[in-house]
């Protein structure tokens, strides 16, 4: 069952077209992410789920509920702010109930939801403070409380992270994936962020341009991206033109790219003679297959830990790598190889 129905929604700022024919449904406790560069429409298709904005043209139901023109408050809609939004004068529990009594809930109604909501979010010792005296990651479980003790059928969280520090971050986006999970919500979630995007969601939509360049798992975004854009924004990868020559066997087809003949078996029909293929950099091998081979010389290395970044040469043509052997310098020629399967056919030109 669908939450969230959206159909053919467009919105225009003057001459400007901020979203063009977007239709996408979020099944009931969905965690969906928008995901894309700033300007892409992703804000701004998330202020016409929650009522903010009015579309140009297009349809929104949330519920089965067309809901186009209901405003904000009468949506079954809660936003959670970038800014966190909390009011400075008042206590943290009257900051959560805050919309509790402002639809005239009972006094005990409202205690009763405040103390599990506290307890759920580890509040229960911050209620009698005020807003400067929690640190940013409480902060943002104040907001998160305040917009899940309303108990909305859709939750919409805008870039609620961005003000947390690389550690803090990392520890409340388990806790909102963690709440949302419990309480079986849908959501919907902005970010910039594609590890953000990648950890905590069920499907992300990847915008560009005010489209949909491609929504889908995680694991399908990053292991068959649809647009060199997608390969390219999520995770970084090594775009090519390339010829399609031959189809070798059933699925199986022969290249000519930069790097030389490239055999591919991505699972992907190509949409033309003339496309863009791409390859991730950890997926190459170094001295291990006796297909798609090549020698790049290696122009710069960045130690990474765990791994190390190479940027390497390959016939003039410029690719980076990612290997675990830290013992690779600028100058060494490597023998390279990638599996057929790594090798993943993207849009014509």
């Amino acid at each position: 069952m669908s939450t969230i129905d959206i159909e053919g929604l467009e919105m225009r700022f003057g001459v400007f077209t901020a979203l063009k024919d977007i239709s996408v449904s979020v099944k009931e406790g969905e965690f969906v992410t928008l995901l894309g560069p700033s300007g892409c429409g992703k804000t701004t298709l998330l202020k016409l789920i929650s009522g903010f904005l009015t579309p140009t043209n297009g349809s929104i139901k949330i519920a089965n509920k067309d809901v186009t023109l209901t405003p904000p408050e009468h949506r079954d809609t809660a936003l959670c702010f970038q800014s966190y939004a909390l009011f400075p004068h008042l206590t943290i529990g009257d900051n959560i109930e805050f919309g509790l009594k402002q639809q005239k809930i009972s006094k005990p109604e409202r205690g009763r939801r405040l103390a599990e909501m506290a307890g759920q979010l580890a509040l229960d010792a911050q209620l009698d403070k005020l807003p400067n005296q929690l640190s940013g990651g409480q902060q943002q479980r104040v907001a998160l409380g305040r917009a899940l003790i309303m108990r909305p059928g859709v939750i919409l969280f805008d870039e609620p992270l961005s003000n947390l520090d690389a550690k803090l971050r990392d520890s409340v986006r388990v806790e909102i994936r963690r709440i949302q999970r419990e309480n079986n919500l849908t959501a919907v979630y902005v970010t910039h962020d594609q590890s953000e995007a990648l950890a905590m969601s069920d499907r992300v939509m990847v915008l560009n341009g005010g489209v949909i360049e491609q929504c889908a798992p995680p694991e399908e975004l990053y292991n068959a991206p649809a647009t060199s854009f997608v390969a390219d924004f999520i995770g970084g990868a090594n775009i090519m033109e390339v010829e399609v020559t031959g189809e070798t066997e059933p699925g199986v087809y022969k290249l000519n790219t930069p790097l030389g003949v490239l055999i591919s078996k991505s699972g992907r029909v190509p949409p033309g003679k003339r496309i863009r293929a791409c390859w991730r950099p950890e997926s190459v091998k170094l001295g291990e297959l006796s297909v798609n081979t090549f020698t790049a010389k290696v122009t710069d290395r960045q130690f990474q830990g765990s791994y190390t970044d190479l940027h390497v040469d390959v016939n003039g043509h410029s690719c980076g790598l990612k290997t675990p052997n830290p013992n690779i310098f600028p100058g060494e020629n490597i023998d390279c190889g990638l599996d057929p399967s790594d090798v993943i056919l993207l849009e014509a030109i």
